[in-house]
């Protein structure tokens, strides 16, 4: 499975990445180094979108008032430097009509309380299901943006684990901008209305969005054939210009650790880990949860 997960990883990455991982593999001496660097990938690209590694913070449901707010507003919202889930939330809302990016459905509590969406989703193709729950998904996670500025600070970290862990960290610098570090992973053009099963889809790494080559067009990715039927493509709209919408390149760099996790069978590798994780309680004896335990010390390593 490391072998795959880098291999695909290569075939995938973009050139500046490639470059990068290349380096690093052709300077595996040992077996094990080549191991290693195939934990640290799933520990740094794979596990922090997966949602066992990271819930989504529980806020209020009550949404924004629609368009109710002046321009004005809204720019100093744009503008707040305490950024937070629940502000991200709101502007996402704002942008995005309230409604869920791929299906178009609109927020429940939006629905429910406020009569202008109400009259919009009943006139919308989808007024057989007019409603569902969403959710502010982030495209980069937060457990990724905090975790990719503190270096290593261990006195008794070896040179060899010391340089793997430099390779990663220079990878994680290729596609977490210094733009999303902190509170900035609040960022609205980091962030999209979801309906909540498509949202899970989106964390598990089940769902993703590959450009068609039109600006803001995708094609709609996903492995799980039972979900909601969905569009084979789809085009984000701002309901206000001063609105971003999600960023670019923040969406190829959650569909290429998708493919990379699918192709590999590294996500269901992490799936079943977590849910070992879960279950024992006590190392066996006999070194049959040595797997075990390397997948959590990898996880404690890419969150260093």
């Amino acid at each position: 499975m490391h072998a795959r997960v880098l291999g695909f990883a290569l075939f995938d990455l973009p050139d500046e990445g490639r470059n990068v991982l290349a380096r690093a593999i052709n300077s595996c001496q040992e077996v094990e180094t080549f191991h290693q660097l195939g934990q640290l990938y799933i520990a740094y690209f794979i596990q922090p979108f997966k949602t066992s590694g990271g819930v989504t913070p529980v806020v209020s449901q009550r949404p924004s008032r629609p368009s109710g707010e002046s321009k004005e507003l809204i720019k100093m919202r744009l503008q707040n430097t305490s950024k937070s889930y629940a502000e991200a939330k709101y502007l996402a809302l704002e942008r995005d009509n309230h409604c869920c990016l791929i299906i178009g459905r609109v927020d429940r509590i939006s629905y429910r309380n406020f009569s202008t969406v109400r009259s919009m989703a009943d006139a919308a193709p989808t007024r057989s299901f007019p409603s569902t729950a969403t959710h502010c998904a982030y495209i980069t996670p937060p457990s990724l943006s905090t975790g990719t500025g503190n270096g290593l600070t261990r006195s008794d970290e070896s040179d060899h684990a010391a340089s793997i862990h430099t390779v990663f960290m220079r990878l994680v610098r290729v596609f977490v901008p210094r733009e999303l570090k902190g509170g900035n992973v609040h960022r609205l053009d980091n962030v999209m209305t979801l309906d909540l099963l498509l949202h899970t889809l989106f964390d598990d790494l089940s769902l993703w969005f590959d450009s068609t080559g039109v600006p803001n067009q995708y094609k709609v990715c996903c492995t799980d054939l039972n979900s909601i039927p969905l569009p084979p493509t789809v085009t984000f709209k701002s309901s206000d210009p001063a609105l971003p919408l999600p960023n670019a390149a923040y969406l190829a760099f959650h569909a290429t650790c998708a493919r990379v996790a699918n192709r590999s069978g590294a996500g269901a590798y992490v799936d079943s880990s977590y849910q070992d994780m879960d279950r024992i309680t006590v190392l066996a004896t006999d070194g049959s949860s040595a797997g075990l335990l390397s997948f959590a010390l990898a996880r404690l390593e890419g969150h260093s």
